[in-house]
């Protein structure tokens, strides 16, 4: 609606005109022919007509001209807003395959001003890239598009564009739900809580396999050789009954869908029945075992070994030391060795006690001693001691006066 008010005006008229300058309305009389435009009131004082369905095309300015002495002339710019349309999503065509790109595009047309496109995926935004496009008629168009790699994780999750504007009081939503592809996901549960398999006993193994397409039945093999004759495959459960040492290997459980093929192993390692009797006399009754061998293994360590569970494409690499006879075995030698090494110290000993007694023996004293002078050229003993210095010889020389 536009309304045109004049203040004293006297015999004047008024003109209400268009963006192109064309006269809609002059004082009460319509000029344009355009049934969207209608008089509301024209007087004196005041000129009011309103335009219907109003369209991009009529936005501009709106002249209200006072024709008098001096023509007045006041503008009022006339802003059209649009609506934009619900978003349109365009670029997937489901299913996808694991791995693969998808280019999404979301669009929304006749909003005035632009419109705000935004994505999200499972409740979580993501980054689209925008561009817009003006049509005829000033209609806008927005574009937005999306590129992503889907997995397996993106099946069953939706995917949404939304418009926001100021003319509308919610958004408006366009949404899809992904379907993926991809290869079958399988694993191995052995039925039974034996943490090793003995000989005699029986194995029991379910392949639970995943994937999308729904995969086909498993199929249960022995690398490198084929099952054994005793070997029972209903559905996806192997069984062996009773186990023995031949029927040690890997055994694989594979299926395939449209996406691929997967498999997973299993590694059987049986065990002799003898191993773990031995096992658990030495485990629960360990006064029987103390007996056995002897006071001294009292002061030894027990040694003991968690238990080695069979997991998936894995076999326990160690074994627990839990037979008495070994332990016995074990035990005499180390004493043997022991034994020997005491007597070699022993021998040693003696030995450095018995130089070290002689060395004392020989060097037990030493002294000072002086020969008499002039002993070396006496032609035998006795002339030796009269003419060594201090002998009878020299006697003379040492006189005593008494006065």
């Amino acid at each position: 609606m536009l309304r045109c008010e004049v203040q004293n005006a006297d015999e004047s008229s008024i003109q209400w005109s268009n963006p192109a300058r064309q006269t809609l309305f002059f004082d009460e009389k319509k000029a344009l022919k355009d049934s969207r435009i209608e008089l509301v009131n024209a007087g004196r004082n005041e000129l009011t007509i309103s335009i219907s369905n109003v369209s991009l095309s009529d936005e501009g300015p709106y002249r209200c001209s006072v024709f008098a002495q001096v023509v007045n002339t006041v503008t009022a710019y006339l802003s059209v807003i649009a609506t934009p349309s619900e978003p349109m999503l365009s670029g997937y065509e489901g299913p996808l395959f694991e791995g693969s790109e998808m280019l999404l595009s979301c669009q929304s047309e006749g909003g005035r001003p632009l419109p705000r496109l935004l994505w999200n995926h499972n409740g979580h935004p993501v980054m689209g890239k925008e561009r817009e496009a003006v049509l005829e008629g000033g209609t806008v168009m927005v574009i937005s598009h999306l590129a992503k790699v889907v997995g397996r994780e993106d099946d069953g999750t939706s995917l949404t564009c939304e418009v926001f504007h100021e003319t509308l009081k919610t958004s408006l939503v366009a949404s899809i739900t992904l379907e993926v592809y991809y290869p079958p996901v399988l694993f191995i549960q052995r039925r039974g809580d034996e943490t090793r398999l003995l000989e005699g006993r029986s194995l029991e193994l379910d392949c639970i396999v995943e994937g999308k397409p729904r995969p086909e039945a498993v199929k249960w093999q022995r690398l490198g050789e084929g099952l054994p004759e005793k070997a029972d495959v209903v559905g996806g459960t192997l069984r062996i009954s009773p186990l023995n040492r031949t029927d040690n290997g890997t055994y694989r459980c594979q299926s395939s869908n449209m996406a691929g093929t997967s498999h997973v192993d299993f590694n059987l390692i049986v065990h002799e029945a003898g191993e773990a009797r031995m096992e658990v006399e030495l485990g629960v009754d360990l006064k029987a075992s103390t007996a056995v061998s002897g006071s001294k293994l009292k002061d030894l360590p027990l040694i003991t070994s968690p238990p080695h569970p069979l997991t998936l494409g894995s076999t326990p690499s160690t074994e627990p030391l839990t037979d008495p006879g070994m332990l016995e075995s074990r035990l005499g030698t180390d004493t043997a060795v022991i034994g020997g090494v005491v007597a070699v110290v022993v021998f040693v000993t003696l030995c450095l006690l018995i130089v070290i007694g002689r060395y004392l023996a020989r060097h037990k004293g030493t002294y000072l001693t002086h020969e008499a002078k002039g002993a070396e050229d006496a032609p035998d003993a006795d002339t030796a001691i009269i003419n060594a210095e201090g002998g009878p010889a020299s006697a003379h020389e040492k006189k005593e006066y008494f006065i």
